[in-house]
């Protein structure tokens, strides 16, 4: 009930992208009647009224992910999870999860539960409006962090997001991004000069174009042909 997926996931240009193997179970499975599965994630109006925070107060913007989440975090209280050994192809032994594993119902949650601890014991405060944002500190000192699963953007002072980069990579494996150029699909370009930071979905659209195989058809100013002359469904 259990097997590797292999996937690639694009990361920002002109990186090429991340080649991953992940163990997942089949999770479909799992009774989850007594469990909380629903985890927040940060709504995009709340990434686009930080960005322009940034923008208009020149702060820095600062893009991490957690390497592996799901499995780092524990299984909910009660929960009790049992799947095949995939190095036993008999499958005569069976192996019972401490941590959460990538295709459980649950792992959301469970991830969810236990980066929100560690960000309230470093005196961070969860957004009433929006379970997926984080802040902690006032003026100059205040971080904010929004989170989107296991990907992180920090909007802070170029003061306090140094120290603050070397508070999470004190207790996490990540992935640094520095600066975005992408984040959850959209394109960020910052003309600090300007003050301005715009999101485009460049990238987004051109990766559907190819998905569908029309990247390589040629654009036309009209959609119809000219002269083309409509009459109403049924007349002449």
């Amino acid at each position: 009930n259990c097997g590797f997926v292999y996937k690639q996931k694009p990361v920002a240009p002109p990186l090429p992208p991340r080649k991953k193997a992940r163990l997942c179970i089949k999770g479909w499975n799992e009774d989850v009647s007594d469990l909380e599965t629903f985890a927040p994630v940060v709504r995009f109006e709340t990434v686009r009224t930080a960005l322009n925070h940034a923008a208009h107060e020149d702060l820095e913007l600062w893009s991490a992910d957690v390497c592996s989440a799901y499995i780092l975090s524990p299984l909910q209280p009660g929960q009790e999870v049992f799947m095949n050994d995939p190095d036993d192809p008999k499958g005569d032994t069976v192996l019972k999860l401490k941590k959460a594993l990538y295709g459980l119902k649950s792992s959301a949650r469970a991830w969810n539960n236990h980066f929100h601890k560690w960000l309230v014991k470093r005196g961070f405060k969860r957004s009433e409006e929006d379970h997926g944002m984080y802040v902690r500190g006032e003026g100059k000192s205040r971080i904010v962090l929004l989170l989107f699963v296991d990907d992180t953007l920090t909007v802070a002072h170029n003061s306090v997001l140094a120290s603050f980069i070397k508070e999470f990579k004190a207790d996490w494996e990540i992935r640094d991004y520095g600066e975005p150029k992408v984040f959850l699909g959209c394109d960020i370009k910052r003309d600090r000069k300007a003050g301005t930071i715009k999101l485009f979905q460049e990238t987004y659209i051109e990766n559907i174009a190819k998905r569908v195989g029309v990247d390589k058809s040629h654009p036309i100013n009209t959609p119809f042909e000219p002269n083309q002359v409509l009459t109403a469904r049924g007349s002449d």
